[in-house]
């Protein structure tokens, strides 16, 4: 009997671990799942500022008869910079899925 007992309090422990483990896991899927909303979110925002952005350059073309030179670059070195911003998210996004995936996997 006493191997009987020592074997069902291992068993209790390895539960116990066992249960443990599968909160941390629960856990980091919550933060997981919250990182990657927020990331679709500022991916959204990102988005919109960009045709905005898009938008003002289209009606500051309409307004003027010629940009300066100058001008010209600013404007397309803040889309340039924007588009930048936008992939940058995206790709950190499609990394936080495909580790999501992945944990996901290895349970």
């Amino acid at each position: 009997m006493p191997c009987a007992e020592a074997a069902c309090v291992s068993l209790l422990d390895d539960m116990e671990a066992l249960k443990k483990q599968h909160e941390g896991l629960l856990h980091e899927k919550a933060q997981w799942e919250e990182d990657r909303m927020s990331m679709h979110r500022q991916v959204d925002l990102l988005s919109t500022q960009n045709a905005q952005l898009h938008m003002r350059l289209e009606d500051k073309v309409a307004a003027m008869p010629v940009l300066d030179a100058s001008e010209v670059e600013d404007i397309r070195a803040k889309w340039a910079d924007a588009l930048r911003r936008e992939q940058a998210l995206s790709e950190t996004l499609q990394r936080l899925e495909q580790d999501t995936h992945d944990a996901a996997d290895q349970r």
